[in-house]
This record gives C-alpha cells, sequence and structure tokens, in this order.
C-alpha cells in the first residue's frame, strides 16, 4: 500500500474511532446537593456533596460559586463561614449548566451550657389501667423505646440564644388592608416555643 494511502487509511481510522467515543458518552441530565441546607460557624467549615445525574455520564466536572463571599465561600465543595449572615451556595455542571444550591447560614459561635443524657431503653406510653384516660394515639399502647446518649442545652432557649446562634430572629408577618406588618415573635429575653421547621 503506497505511504500516502496508508496515512489516509489511519486518519480515517481515527475519526472513525472518534465518532465511536462520542457516541458513547453520556450527557450530564442533571446534579444534586446535599445537604441542601446548612449552618456553618463563623470560621467554621462544611463540605457539601455534589453527585451527577446519571451516574455514568461522560464529564462530571462542577464548578462551584457562592452568591455572597462576604457571609461564606466555597472551594470544591468546602464551605467557609466567613461573617454572619446567609448566603446560597452553587454547583453547576461543565457539561450542560445543570445547578443546584445550598443555603447557608453562617452564625457567631456561643458556648452554651450543656448537660449529658444518658441513653438507655424505657417504656413509653400509658398502661392498660390509664388509657381510658384521653391520651394522644401514640401513648398506647406501652412500647419499649430506645435513645442514645445525648447532650441538651442546661437551660431554657431564649431569643437572645436563638438569634445569637442562628443568625436570625423568628418574625411574624401578615398583610392588612393598610400594609404588611411584621413584628418579632417574642423579646429579647423572653424564652421561645421552636418546632423543627424553624430550622430549614
Amino acid at each position: 500500500m503506497p505511504r500516502y494511502k496508508f496515512r489516509v487509511f489511519f486518519v480515517l481510522l481515527l475519526l472513525l474511532i472518534s465518532v465511536i467515543i462520542s457516541c458513547k458518552k453520556v450527557p450530564v441530565q442533571g446534579v444534586t446537593l446535599l445537604p441542601r441546607v446548612a449552618y456553618v460557624p463563623i470560621g467554621g467549615s462544611v463540605t457539601l456533596t455534589a453527585s451527577i445525574i446519571p451516574e455514568d455520564a461522560y464529564n462530571k466536572a462542577v464548578t462551584w460559586s457562592s452568591n455572597d463571599t462576604l457571609i461564606a465561600i466555597v472551594a470544591d465543595g468546602l464551605v467557609t463561614g466567613v461573617s454572619k449572615g446567609r448566603a446560597t451556595i452553587t454547583v453547576t455542571t461543565v457539561d450542560g449548566a445543570r445547578t443546584a444550591t445550598c443555603a447557608i447560614t453562617v452564625y457567631i459561635p456561643v458556648e452554651i451550657e450543656m448537660v449529658l443524657v444518658e441513653g438507655g431503653t424505657f417504656t413509653m406510653g400509658c398502661s392498660d389501667d390509664e388509657c381510658d384516660l384521653p391520651h394522644l394515639s401514640d401513648e398506647s399502647p406501652q412500647h419499649k423505646v430506645t435513645l442514645s446518649t445525648f447532650q441538651i442545652s442546661k437551660y431554657l432557649v431564649t431569643q437572645k440564644l436563638w438569634v445569637d446562634v442562628m443568625g436570625y430572629t423568628r418574625r411574624v408577618c401578615y398583610d392588612a388592608l393598610n400594609g404588611r406588618y411584621c413584628f418579632n415573635i417574642c423579646s429579647i429575653n423572653a424564652v421561645c416555643t421552636f418546632s423543627i421547621s424553624d430550622l430549614s
């Protein structure tokens, strides 16, 4: 075979191989980010994990960004708190520019006196001779509950402590005919009740 024909054949073979490889490349369809909400002390950090969809996508490269680098910065998924406030961390896929976000709250570290509660197993619910009294549906029948050892605050949570830890105050807003009104749920030193939904 003449040399030039061999070169043409070799080039065509390389093109064919590249086309076959390209056809096998699976494009990125999406990306997820965990956790979706995180709380970080000033100077502290949290690692976010990005998962590419589908798992066999060819190009899994991503970029990271913060909408407010004065509050939080991010590098390769590691978020560091800079100052008190809120920021949104975004991960973007190089292939397809798919995005996912995580809401970051940066707070001032607060020393809280904690009490250790030893874990164990105890009986929860009302006994047979007590269940004729008004009770919640999950209070009967009696059943065993096992808890791991945990720590709990020695004192009740005040509004000031909540603000110091969470970085914001709980407010209630409502719309009226003459405008929108917002107010704090309780005064700065009052003890308030919070639910798990308040953390999200």
